[in-house]
């Protein structure tokens, strides 16, 4: 199981996407304040890091992400399943940045009316995207196998 390079791949796209449970995601300014967007809540870092908005649906979807590659893995007897999952998997990659950009758009309306600064958004943000990428390099080797598999079944019957 672990020594199938797709293991490998599904195992470092599930690293990169649990990174964005502990690091922050935005850094927003003001002139009077600054907040940081993590997974779970917008903290306020002038007032000793006191959480202003806590917020479930990123902390639900990121947990879900990082499931369900980890599923995918154990699913490696059956492989055609497997490659389901995996694209269920860059589905929801996919759609973290939707839910994030919402989340962060209402975030943005419910904060006090004021000048703000631009926001930088972290470098996080591109681990769903490379972990699409790690599911796309499993996804073909996982068909490779199952293609191996088929082609060794086909010549037994011969």
């Amino acid at each position: 199981m672990i020594q199938r390079i797709q293991t490998l791949f599904l195992l470092i796209g599930t690293a990169l996407i649990s990174l964005m449970l502990f690091l922050p995601l935005a850094i927003i300014s003001t002139y009077n304040t600054q907040y940081l967007l993590k997974a779970d809540a917008l903290i306020n870092v002038m007032k000793d890091n006191q959480a202003e908005l806590i917020s479930f649906p990123l902390l639900i979807m990121l947990a879900v992400m990082v499931l369900v590659p980890l599923i995918a893995i154990f699913l490696y007897k059956k492989r055609m399943l497997q490659i389901r999952v995996t694209i269920f998997s860059s589905i929801l990659n996919a759609l973290f940045y939707a839910l994030f950009f919402y989340e962060y758009s209402s975030i943005m309306k419910s904060l006090p009316v004021g000048e703000y600064m631009p926001t930088s958004f972290g470098w996080v943000l591109v681990c769903p995207a490379i972990a699409i990428i790690f599911n796309i390099l499993a996804i073909r080797k996982i068909g490779q196998d199952e293609m191996l598999i088929r082609s060794l079944n086909s010549n037994r019957i011969r």
